[in-house]
């Protein structure tokens, strides 16, 4: 079904690619021929590209590539002991507590550089006897709102 809406998108990509080419040089003509620099171009898109874009928006991974700090891999109750010492150190920061077939994995954190997981590591010091950065899938960054311009007149 993909490679079908791939498909579909690069031949209404090419469809609208020579559509524009063609305004755009009725446009050019249209100027060349008068010394007028207003017109008024109307681009119609089919109901295609309306449901392309929607599965763009729609289909966006939830999840990408990232990194997170191992804290504790082993038994259920050190797991726990060791879950709550890290809420009580950095309330703030993700935790999530997996069972790994035989052991509990505690893991602290989202890291989207390795550079930011290092840091936290040594925020961390010496408090938690492991101390490993591996790789996760983790949620997407937040988007941060666009700040208001300021019309100055």
């Amino acid at each position: 079904m993909n490679l079908v809406l791939v498909e579909v998108e690069k031949n209404l990509n090419n469809v609208m690619v020579h559509k524009l080419k063609i305004i755009f040089c009725m446009l050019l003509f249209t100027f060349a021929a008068s010394d007028q620099l207003i017109a008024q171009v109307e681009v119609e898109a089919d109901s295609m590209l309306e449901i392309i874009t929607k599965n763009r928006i729609y289909s966006r991974p939830d999840k990408i590539a990232g990194y997170r700090i191992l804290i504790h891999n082993g038994s259920k109750v050190e797991a726990d002991k060791v879950a709550a010492d890290f809420k009580k150190m950095f309330p703030n920061e993700p935790l999530i507590m997996k069972w790994d077939e035989p052991n509990f994995k505690v893991m602290g954190g989202i890291f989207y550089t390795r550079e930011e997981a290092k840091q936290f590591m040594q925020k961390c010091g010496r408090s938690f006897s492991m101390l490993i950065i591996i790789n996760d899938k983790i949620d997407l960054p937040p988007v941060s709102e666009k700040p208001e311009q300021k019309n100055e007149d």
